[in-house]
């Protein structure tokens, strides 16, 4: 199998790292930035394209990953399904809803796998947590809340080669704290809970950033099975906090991504359990892209496929909004 990843910025070179420990029989590159590009091929002795025409042109590819800015993501996979890839799309599917159902229903025609990269549904925490909601651990869910938190100069590092200002944080790229990181948390409620009915939300720039979207929101979330989600989510706080707690007639499930740990509270014990899972940061990456090439040799089908991965911006674009408006929007 011949695998092309069209965006080598820091989640493009974690798939490619990713990708490399894999039994693959060749592994390509392709990056507009001429000094990132000449970095990937030198680090991880592949060869680079700059533009991904060239690389359908002149390889024989198998799967595409689309990890380039959130705007740019149609363009290329519905370039790769045209010419027979399986595609996997990185988070969220784009910045519009403007032809996702083309790149959709042309997968779905060509009968190729398009995933959307959802890592959260990998991490085995999260499974964890699914586990327990599935088992009846604490009964009916009644309300959830997410808590995240992350200051910019936490998150430079990883995208030292571009100015978050041009990024994450730009407006034109579909940057802003909710298509950035509130989708995923969009995502894992829906896969705990089901779909949504309606949306509120309240979200601005409140930090002391030069930024063209919004730092800070505030999202409810109302389920079609009774269930209330909040979602706090921000580019301001200091220390990175990132954690879930779900109340249920039963008892009480919480989550912390920095402390690694879930716990458990029982009303008929009147007692906290802590649920011991072992995982590294990297682990599920590893599952995902794992996962989508079962996918592509037909073991298993998407746990975020194009059709889910729609659905997910379709919420946070309501969010987005609903926060112009001032009201709720049904979704």
């Amino acid at each position: 199998m011949q695998v092309l990843v069209i965006g080598c910025g820091s989640i493009g070179e974690r798939h490619i790292k990713n990708l490399k420990s894999l039994p693959l029989s060749q592994l390509l590159a392709c990056e507009q930035d001429e000094q990132r590009l000449e970095y990937i091929k030198k680090t991880y002795e592949i060869k680079g394209f700059k533009d991904y025409e060239e690389a359908f042109a002149s390889e024989a590819v198998d799967a595409v990953l689309v990890c380039t800015a959130t705007s740019n993501h149609i363009t290329p996979a519905l370039a790769a399904i045209r010419q027979g890839c399986h595609v996997f799309i990185e988070k969220p599917i784009s910045h519009n809803l403007e032809k996702v159902d083309d790149l959709i229903n042309e997968a779905r025609n060509r009968k190729l796998i398009l995933m959307t990269g959802f890592n959260y549904r990998f991490h085995p925490d999260l499974r964890q947590v699914k586990k327990l909601l599935d088992s009846g651990a604490i009964g009916q869910p009644i309300s959830t809340r997410v808590h995240f938190g992350c200051n910019f100069q936490y998150r430079q590092p990883y995208h030292n080669y571009k100015d978050y200002r041009q990024d994450y944080a730009a407006q034109k790229t579909g940057g802003g704290v909710i298509l950035d990181a509130a989708t995923h948390f969009i995502d894992y409620l829906l896969w705990f809970f089901g779909d949504v009915i309606e949306v509120f939300c309240y979200s601005g720039k409140m930090g002391r950033f030069d930024l063209e979207a919004e730092d800070f929101a505030e999202i409810l979330l109302k389920f079609k099975k009774g269930t209330v989600a909040g979602i706090h989510a921000d580019f301001i706080q200091k220390p990175y906090q990132n954690k879930c707690e779900i109340i249920g007639e039963k008892g009480t499930i919480t989550w912390d991504y920095t402390e690694r740990k879930v716990m458990l509270f029982s009303t008929a014990s009147n007692q906290w359990q802590e649920i011991k899972v072992e995982n590294k940061t990297n682990d599920m990456y590893v599952k995902e892209i794992k996962h989508f090439i079962q996918c592509i040799k037909g073991e298993e089908t998407p746990a975020v496929d194009g059709t889910i991965g729609r659905r997910i911006l379709e919420i946070a674009l309501a969010a987005k909004k609903s926060s112009a408006a001032g009201k709720a929007m049904k979704v």
